[in-house]
């Protein structure tokens, strides 16, 4: 251990500055009680003075007595405040001004003076203790007083001496004066002996520490030797130690200085001396390796600078311990040395054993070990990425069956979060009903895996974190790892495909309003029935049900009121039948009911289908709540009999002349099909008469309907056919197209219409503003079924010079309720010469979606039933999108008509479907009227 001796030289330096300051404050206290009595006595004397005055007269001397008393009191009051420089003047100037006041009395020998003189030598023992002087300055101020004194007393014109000085006052003046003086010099001369006493033990104190120092310091040498010493005699065993350790390693003293080395430290340094220098003599032994430290320059200077603190730091105890990482390349490699500083402590001498450690490969190790983890963790970020990406549910488990990791899609499939399953066993994913069995089945997978146990590709039932169960797909694969066997399990959810296959299943066999069978699923059951009566001998019958006055409810509430009557209706009808009947809706406001399994007579089958009409207009006669208003519907029935096999077309005729009769009649009432009905006959053939004059005398036209595009564009038109009737004025194709249809003149409509629309189009192919419009023209299941209908297309095309491949007929799907093959061979034909197909009005319910993958279509329309109601029915809204999805999935383009709103054209834009035509856009034109609208969108 190293002495301090500045330290200890301070310690003596301040005990003398702290004797020096204990004498500064005794004669301080000394002063103060001087100048304490001093201002305690001059208002006594102040009092006798002015007693004494007032009755002589000498009012000046009274004056000077009182301001002397006052400035000695205030004097005494700031004492702390004041120098004693100042303190020391002050008491000057009261000399002075007692002087002056002895020479204004002319001699007179007041007690009061005696007192004040007395005050003027306690003045002169207080300069006295400041300057050092304390008897000379008593001496001379007392003369100084005395013989102001004598000249008053030799210049007082009359002063009886002898009567003075035997007055008794006189002597008692004298001997309290002569008391207070000697008090107060002993009380001096006390107070300052035991200052000196005290300064005398200070100096003793501080001697006596200087001596305790100094033997500290001796001794601390002894024991330096002693140290000294025995790392002598221990060197051979220290050499043996450090030179047994490849590391480089010093040992420096507590200055820095480097006292002994290993063999490694010598090698490295003889090793690494640059071409053209000199080693240290001795490994730099004996030189100062921080000042070595600190000559570091270059890039070296900034790592040397930073082990240089690192060495001060633990050899002054701030830092434990001290290490750090430094760069020390050769001429050939790359070299990285790790440094540590410890504290070497021997006998109170302290130092510190550095360290050096060649880690270069080390640190290429771990380098290598980084990167190579690094590459791991990129590696398992993508696996993750694409893992948490996949579609289906991801879950992979060991041997046992404990799953070990899952993806985010398990949270929509199974409804657990991922990390919950994580440790769980794949079981408590099974249903109960085959839990038990599919350990077993995990077993024999993994020890034959290409026997394929578990299928890829198979549906299943899966367990939710709910308790219910959902159908997946399950794929399964074998992963070896060096962990064991692990199976990888991808499940899709097929619950929304299964709804979507329900959903286009209901579309084909269900009317979507209602859920009631469609006409498709009500001609199955009509050709069973027909087999069933011709089985069992008995009849059947069918019911057609028209609302009265349905039109004008549509009409003052709206299409959504009366959709909800039709659905109020349904299950009324369902509940007024028997459960081997079957309830259709045919569309609209009509309804077909088959009656099966009635008697054998037609007089007793008659009695009970009329028995089940009326029970149908009771039930449907009763008041409908619609709107918050009570609303009452009541049908009219036709109803006709059949037994054995017969068309089934001229039984829906039948009932629905039969119908019309009932209706005709008022309504509210059944009415068998009759042969007698020729009136109803009458009517529709005047208005067939009316149709052929019409075809004969040109009285139709057509009207072009835009179809526009999501970014604006008019792709294309729909010709669409109008009746301008002499009398009637402009009749709609609602009005004329079923009859035309019923009577065959849809041959000769239809013809007409594709020859007019193929010359508009070949006009339209030399104007650039409508050269790439596409027309669609509708085609009915007649012109279809004529045997020479393809020759006639492929005719008007040739004659009119039309482009086919701008032209696209639109088939509506009641065309295939029968002779699809038929069908499919034409559309092929026509396929062959460019032109498109369209098919119309689709998801009313009539087509069989088992052929539509046959069909050689272009396109897919939403009819505008389920366009209307898109943004208030959700069912509407799902039939809509799975529509466009199947016409997707198909590879076919959707376009939907009827759109209104941009509501509408918005929420189809979102689903998917991108061409539209409606009112939203325009109204069908007249060729005028649309010729402008195109070129208005043209420029």
């Amino acid at each position: 251990m190293r002495v301090d001796k500045s330290r200890t030289t301070s310690q003596a330096g301040d005990a003398m500055i702290h004797v020096n300051s204990q004498l500064e404050a005794i004669r301080s206290r000394l002063t103060d009680n001087i100048l304490m009595i001093l201002a305690i006595f001059a208002p006594i004397t102040t009092a006798a003075s002015v007693s004494r005055f007032t009755i002589i007269g000498f009012l000046p001397v009274m004056m000077l007595q009182i301001i002397l008393s006052t400035y000695l009191c205030a004097l005494y009051y700031f004492r702390n405040k004041l120098s004693a420089m100042t303190k020391a003047l002050s008491m000057s100037l009261v000399l002075i001004m007692v002087g002056l006041g002895s020479v204004l009395q002319f001699g007179i020998l007041s007690p009061a003076y005696t007192f004040f003189n007395t005050g003027v030598c306690i003045a002169a023992i207080m300069i006295g203790m400041r300057t050092g002087l304390i008897l000379l300055s008593f001496v001379v101020l007392s003369l100084f007083g005395a013989g102001i004194s004598m000249y008053a007393f030799g210049t007082a014109p009359s002063f009886d001496v002898a009567a003075y000085l035997i007055a008794p006052q006189t002597w008692l003046t004298v001997a309290l004066a002569v008391a207070m003086c000697v008090g107060l010099m002993l009380y001096a001369i006390q107070a300052y002996n035991r200052s000196i006493v005290e300064a005398l033990d200070l100096a003793i104190n501080t001697e006596t520490i200087l001596l305790k120092r100094t033997s500290e310091l001796e001794e601390m040498q002894v024991d330096r030797d002693l140290v000294f010493a025995d790392l002598q005699s221990s060197e051979e065993f220290k050499t043996v130690i450090l030179n047994s350790v490849q590391s480089e390693i010093a040992v420096l003293d507590g200055h820095g200085i480097i006292v002994s080395v290993n063999e490694a430290w010598r090698k490295f340094a003889l090793e690494n001396t640059c071409e053209g220098e000199q080693p240290l003599p001795n490994a730099g032994i004996g030189a100062s390796y921080l000042g070595i430290c600190r000559a570091g320059d270059g890039s070296e200077k900034e790592g040397a600078l930073e082990a240089h603190n690192g060495i001060m730091a633990v050899l002054s105890g701030s830092l434990p311990i001290f290490s750090m990482e430094y760069p020390c390349h050769s001429n050939t490699e790359q070299r990285w040395f790790a440094m540590t500083v410890a504290p070497l402590w021997h006998r109170k001498i302290r130092g510190v054993v550095i360290t050096h450690t060649n880690i270069t490969n080390l640190r290429q190790a771990i380098s290598d070990r980084e990167q190579a983890f690094s590459d791991i963790q990129i590696s398992e970020a993508r696996l993750r990425t694409i893992f948490d990406a996949s579609p289906d549910a991801l879950l992979i488990s060991d041997a046992q069956g404990a799953i070990t990791m899952a993806n985010s899609r398990v949270e929509e499939v199974l409804g657990y979060m991922a990390e919950d399953l994580i440790g769980q066993s794949i079981e408590a994913l099974v249903p109960k009903s085959v839990n038990s069995a599919h350990s077993e089945h995990r077993s024999a997978y993994i020890e034959a895996p290409d026997r394929r146990l578990m299928l890829g590709g198979r549906t299943i039932k899966a367990l939710r974190k709910d308790g219910s169960e959902c159908e997946v797909e399950i794929n399964l694969s074998r992963v070896d790892t060096d962990q064991g066997v692990m199976i990888a399990s991808a499940l899709r959810d097929i619950s929304e495909r299964r709804r979507a296959e329900g959903k286009i299943a209901e579309l084909s066999f269900f009317d979507h309003l209602t859920g009631l069978p469609n006409r498709t699923l009500l001609m199955d059951r009509m050709k069973l029935a027909m087999t069933a009566s011709y089985r069992d001998g008995k009849h059947c019958a069918l019911l057609f049900i028209d609302l009265d006055n349905f039109k004008a409810l549509n009409e003052t509430l709206g299409h959504e009121i009366g959709d909800q009557l039709l659905r109020d209706i349904a299950p009324r009808l369902v509940a007024s039948v028997r459960e081997d009947d079957t309830v259709a809706r045919l569309g609209g406001d009509e309804f077909l009911v088959l009656l099966v399994d009635l008697a054998r007579t037609e007089s007793e089958a008659a009695n009970q289908v009329e028995a089940i009409g009326l029970k149908i207009i009771e039930a449907l006669s009763q008041p409908y709540s619609l709107n918050n208003q009570h609303y009452v519907c009541t049908p009219s029935i036709g109803a006709t009999l059949f037994f054995g096999h017969v068309v089934a077309d001229d039984l829906l005729k039948q009932s629905d002349l039969a119908m019309y009769k009932a209706k005709a009649e008022g309504g509210a009432s059944i009415h068998f099909f009759d042969p007698k009905m020729e009136e109803a006959v009458i009517k529709r053939a005047k208005i067939e008469a009316d149709l052929r004059q019409g075809l004969i005398k040109k009285q139709f036209l057509l009207h072009y309907q835009p179809q526009i595009f999501s970014n604006g564009r008019m792709t294309g038109v729909e010709a669409l056919v109008r009746w301008r009737h002499p009398v009637r004025g402009l009749v709609p194709p609602s009005d004329f197209i079923p009859l035309a249809e019923e009577t065959g003149l849809i041959l000769q409509l239809g013809n007409w219409v594709l020859e007019a629309a193929c010359k508009q189009l070949a006009e339209w192919a030399t104007r650039p503003e409508l050269a790439d419009l596409t027309v669609a023209v509708n085609v009915s299941v007649q012109q279809f079924h004529q045997p020479e209908f393809v020759d006639h297309i492929q005719e008007v095309i040739r004659v009119t010079g039309a482009n086919p491949e701008r032209l696209k007929l639109e088939l509506t799907e009641s065309m295939l309720a029968e002779n699809v093959q038929d069908i499919i061979k034409k559309m092929f034909a026509l396929k062959a010469d460019g032109i498109g197909f369209s098919l119309d009005d689709f998801g009313t319910g009539y087509s069989s979606l088992s052929y539509l993958k046959q069909l050689p279509l272009d396109q897919l329309k939403i009819d505008q039933s389920f366009v209307r109601d898109v943004l208030t029915d959700p069912s509407d809204a799902t039939i809509a999108k799975t529509i466009v999805n199947l016409a997707q999935s198909l590879g076919l383009s959707v376009i939907a008509e009827g759109v209104e709103t941009e509501a509408q054209r918005n929420f189809l834009e979102t689903s998917g479907c991108h061409s539209c035509q409606g009112y939203f856009f325009s109204r069908p034109l007249p060729i005028e009227e649309f010729e402008e609208y195109a070129r208005r969108c043209w420029s």
